[in-house]
């Protein structure tokens, strides 16, 4: 009879019983079921490539998954999944999540902050506060950042106004 994750064979003794099997027995013989769980298979598939695959049956309700790579400026998770029997390999996919960081602003005459995420664009980069015949520019240790800049860095940073002097030229 049929059962749920499971193949099965009747058997007679150690022996498989089949309708192709020929009677050779001198006495009536009783045949039982036999069954086998089935191994189903999950991988675990991290930019395209298979990096472990696992095998459950449908009495396991959990299994241990591998731990996920770390991809620096990210955090991993696995995509949620469930341990469905199926005749087809469950696969699951590395989800990574780019890390939020903080980007504080110091002039002289004031301090802000904006939240910044890992590999995004600095796009709501505040106007560098005015400062009579000067220019001014936002600048991380010794780099100028703009909206365009790319956040590389892995920790919080601070950016300081930093002036340049206009100079006039006169011509008489």
């Amino acid at each position: 009879p049929a059962k749920t994750g499971h193949t099965g064979v009747w058997k007679i003794d150690d022996t498989i019983i089949t309708n192709e099997t020929v009677w050779k027995y001198l006495e009536n013989k009783t045949a039982k079921a036999v069954y086998e769980q089935i191994q189903y298979s999950i991988e675990f598939v991290v930019d395209g490539k298979v990096i472990e695959t696992k095998h459950f049956t449908i009495n396991d309700k959990t299994i241990t998954e591998p731990a996920i790579p770390t991809k620096e400026g990210y955090t991993g998770r696995w995509e949620d999944y469930t341990l469905t029997p199926s005749n087809k390999t469950i696969t699951v996919n590395a989800i990574y999540t780019p890390n939020e960081y903080t980007l504080a602003f110091e002039s002289d005459t004031s301090v802000d902050s904006i939240k910044v995420t890992y590999d995004g664009k600095i796009t709501n980069l505040p106007e560098v506060p005015a400062k009579t015949g000067h220019t001014g520019v936002w600048k991380i240790d010794d780099t100028i950042i703009t909206n365009e800049t790319v956040w590389k860095y892995l920790e919080n940073k601070t950016a300081k106004a930093a002036y340049t002097k206009l100079s006039y030229l006169v011509k008489f």
